[in-house]
C-alpha cells in the first residue's frame, strides 16, 4: 500500500540538544534501566477500566466477522513487484547514521529500541483479548520496503496504529492513532513510562479507522497478518 494511503505524517519533534557522545549514551543507558523498573507494574493496573472497554467492544460489529475478508489481488500483485524492486531508494535512516547530530546519533537508537519493546508489549496486551478477530495484527517491516525512504516499522491492529519513520532531518519519531481500543491506557502509560512522548505524536489520519483495517487485510500478504 503507497505510504500517503496508509497516513499522511503531522508530526512534532522536540529538538534535541547536542550533547557529547558518552554522556548521551550514558543518560540513555540510566534512562533505560529506571523505565524497566518501573514497566511491569504497569500491567496489573486498570483491570476494571479493560473488562468495561472490552464489554462495549462486545456492542459493536466485530471486525472480519461477516462476511470473509477477500484480497485485493490486484493491489496485492502491487505490494509484491514494489517489495521485490530493484529501484532502491536511499533510506532516510542511513543517511542518519552518516549525517545525523551527535544527540541524533545517540537517541535514534534508544527510541527505535524503546518502540520495539512497546511493540512486543502491546502484542501481549492484545493476545489477551477474548475475540479472536480483535488479536489479529499486520507487522510491517519497512526498512525491508525498497521503495520506502522513511519508514522504518509498522504495527496494525483492529483498534491500534503504531509506526516508526526517520525523518528526513534524520530524526527517528513515531505515529500512532487509536480507535475503541481496549487496552488505550496500558499503551498511553508505555508511551509515558518509556519517555516516547516527546518524539511521538498522536493522529487521527483514518477516520473510518475499521475500513482501514479491512482494506489493510485485502491488500497486505498474508506472511504480513498474524493471529495472536
Amino acid at each position: 500500500m503507497p505510504r500517503n494511503e496508509i497516513l499522511s505524517i503531522k508530526c512534532s519533534e522536540r529538538q534535541v540538544g547536542h550533547s557529547p557522545p558518552n554522556l548521551a549514551l550514558e543518560e540513555s543507558k540510566k534512562i533505560v534501566q529506571a523505565i524497566y523498573s518501573y514497566i511491569e507494574p504497569l500491567f496489573n493496573r486498570s483491570q476494571l477500566r479493560r473488562i468495561h472497554l472490552l464489554k462495549q467492544q462486545e456492542m459493536r460489529p466485530e471486525l472480519n466477522r461477516n462476511p470473509p475478508n477477500h484480497k485485493n489481488l490486484e493491489a496485492l500483485k502491487q505490494i509484491e513487484a514494489r517489495l521485490s524492486s530493484t529501484k532502491r531508494v536511499y533510506k532516510n535512516s542511513i543517511r542518519a547514521k552518516l549525517n545525523g547530530t551527535t544527540s541524533q546519533k545517540a537517541m535514534n537508537p534508544v527510541i527505535s529500541g524503546f518502540y520495539h519493546v512497546i511493540v512486543n508489549k502491546v502484542k501481549e496486551l492484545y493476545s489477551k483479548l477474548p475475540n479472536k478477530e480483535d488479536r489479529v495484527i499486520i507487522e510491517l517491516n519497512n526498512e525491508l520496503d525498497p521503495t520506502d525512504s522513511h519508514g522504518l516499522f509498522t504495527l496494525i491492529t483492529p483498534t491500534f496504529f503504531f509506526y516508526l519513520e526517520c525523518s528526513i532531518t534524520n530524526q527517528y519519531r513515531i505515529e500512532y492513532q487509536f480507535h475503541n481500543c481496549p487496552v488505550e491506557e496500558e499503551i498511553q502509560q508505555l508511551i509515558n513510562a518509556f519517555s516516547m512522548r516527546s518524539y511521538s505524536t498522536e493522529v487521527v489520519n483514518q477516520p473510518d479507522y475499521p475500513a482501514f483495517f479491512q482494506r489493510c487485510l485485502q491488500v497486505q500478504p498474508d506472511r504480513f497478518i498474524h493471529q495472536l
